[in-house]
C-alpha cells in the first residue's frame, strides 16, 4: 500500500474498506485525475486484501496513461 501511495505521490482521494459476507476482507484506493486541465475526470482504482496486504487488483478508466512500453487503457490485445 505504502508503494502505490508513493508511485501516485499523494494519499488517496477515497480509501474505503471492502466488506464481505464475515466483515472487512480488504481496502480500495481510488485516485482521481482531471483530464489536461479539463473538467473531465478518470478514476485508478487499487484493491489490496486484508490476508496479505499486497496489491491484488487495478482497474483505471483513463484512457490517457500508458506504460513504459507505450501500451494504453483500452487499447486492442494486438496492437498492445
Amino acid at each position: 500500500m505504502a508503494a502505490v501511495i508513493k508511485a501516485e505521490k499523494r494519499k488517496p482521494d477515497v480509501k474505503s474498506k471492502v466488506a464481505g459476507r464475515n466483515g472487512s476482507i480488504g481496502w480500495d484506493f481510488e485516485y482521481r485525475l482531471h483530464v489536461g486541465g479539463s473538467s473531465k475526470i478518470c478514476t485508478r482504482m487499487y484493491d489490496f486484501p486484508l490476508s496479505t496486504n499486497r496489491l491484488s487488483d487495478f482497474e483505471s478508466n483513463c484512457r490517457y496513461l500508458k506504460t513504459a512500453r507505450g501500451i494504453r487503457v483500452g487499447m486492442s490485445a494486438v496492437k498492445a
